[in-house]
Order: structure tokens, then sequence, then C-alpha cells
């Protein structure tokens, strides 16, 4: 907590008032996380694209966006938050309505699943410490790659 208050600029008894423990600070993070991957889920979703172009914008947002991102699938705890287990339902229910919509057009494959796109957004979201000057080109290649993957045969 005081690396985190000498990072913020605040004193330690600023971030104590505001987070009684490290806990509550973890919980406030995930419920943003949570809301800012709901927002964007929201924005592609009132997109005019397919489902696999609505795949694409959503994981290319996610990467874009993955720094500030603190979420289970990122190692942080489980969440225990009413409000935070609301956002991540909708943010399953989101993403499977973006895969039910690609199988309807027909740019997605029957058989792929919400979690398929959740589990590999959280791998690609947050940069390999050693590869970081290379993400953005590495992650468009993996979304491309994964994309194909979705894609009927």
């Amino acid at each position: 907590m005081a690396k985190i208050a000498e990072e913020a600029g605040v004193g330690v008894g600023t971030l104590y008032r505001r987070y009684p423990s490290r806990e509550h600070l973890l919980e406030d993070l995930q419920r943003r996380s949570y809301q800012m991957v709901v927002d964007m889920l929201r924005e592609v979703g009132a997109a005019d694209c397919d489902g696999q172009e609505c795949v694409r914008m959503f994981l290319t947002r996610t990467v874009e966006h993955g720094s500030q991102l603190v979420m289970t699938w990122h190692g942080a705890p489980p969440t225990r938050d009413p409000e935070t287990l609301r956002l991540e339902s909708e943010l399953h229910d989101r993403v499977a309505e973006m895969i039910k919509k690609g199988i309807l057009d027909g740019s997605i494959r029957p058989g792929v699943t919400a979690l398929d796109v959740i589990v590999f957004g959280a791998m690609i979201a947050q940069p390999f410490p050693t590869a970081e000057p290379m993400w953005p080109e590495l992650t468009q290649r993996q979304i491309a790659n994964f994309l194909r993957g979705l894609a009927p045969r």
C-alpha cells in the first residue's frame, strides 16, 4: 500500500481512508475493470459489424486497455462483491451475444463459446515482460490467428 500511495502521489493515510485494506483496493480495481470491459462490449455491440469483426474489435480494445485491467483472469483474487459479479455476468452475456451473432451471420462456426473469447482476451491483454516492445504487433497477429480458428471450415 505504501508503494501504491507513493506512485499515486498521495500519503499512505489518504489511501487507507479510501481503502481500509489491500482487499478493498483490489475489489474497487476489479469493479472498475469489469465496468470498463462491459462499456467496451456495449460500444462493440452497437457497431455495424458481423460477429467475427465484433470479436476482433473487442480483442483489440482489450489489448489497448490491458494495463488497466485487474480481473480474476489476470490473477486478481476471486470477487464476492455483488456489483462486480453482476458486471462479470454481463460481460459473459455480451460476449455470448457476439458469438451468437457470428454464428447466425456465418462468420463464426458453431461450437465457439464466450469462454473461448474471454480466456483468449485475458491471455493477450497484458504483455509478456520480454515481448513488451513488440506486443502490439504480436497481439494483432495472434488475434488474426484466433479469428481464423473461429471461422466456419
